[in-house]
């Protein structure tokens, strides 16, 4: 079973340096929502993601965000990461005759909850990581889909 692991892992691509750079910063206690928002915005597409995001109807903010700094301190960390996470695994994942190979949409609600539920336990116990915690809740089915 190890070795199989080791070859899955072996076809998975890398991170790309700018999600490499945001999770590093998001993880990092002295980071803030402009230093946050000044890696994201060196990536186009989940810097208009991130304002698109915060913008959406489910939020129902009373005035529209047009700044990715703005975009980042109203949906917080943890929304942060897991968009940017969302986008990577919508690139990597495998698809099956032009259709996605899973339900895109039950994973992600699957995984949010799991990621939910694991940050409020991490919460409850000192000296654990939360951010690595919650991460761990939101790729822990990743491949069962």
């Amino acid at each position: 079973m190890l070795p199989s692991v080791r070859q899955g892992l072996a076809e998975v691509p890398p991170l790309p340096h700018v999600v490499r750079e945001l999770l590093k910063e998001l993880s990092d206690p002295s980071s803030t929502a402009r230093s946050v928002a000044r890696i994201a915005t060196t990536d186009p597409t989940l810097a208009a993601a991130l304002i698109r995001t915060v913008n959406s109807a489910a939020l129902g903010l009373r005035r529209k965000i047009n700044s990715v700094t703005e975009a980042v301190s109203y949906l917080g960390y943890s929304v942060v990461r897991s968009l940017v996470v969302r986008m990577r695994l919508e690139q990597i994942l495998p698809t099956r005759g032009g259709q996605a190979g899973y339900d895109a949409e039950d994973l992600w609600i699957h995984s949010l909850a799991v990621a939910q539920a694991a940050d409020c336990l991490a919460e409850r116990i000192p000296g654990v990581d939360r951010g690595f915690v919650s991460t761990l809740g939101l790729l822990h089915d990743i491949g069962s889909w």
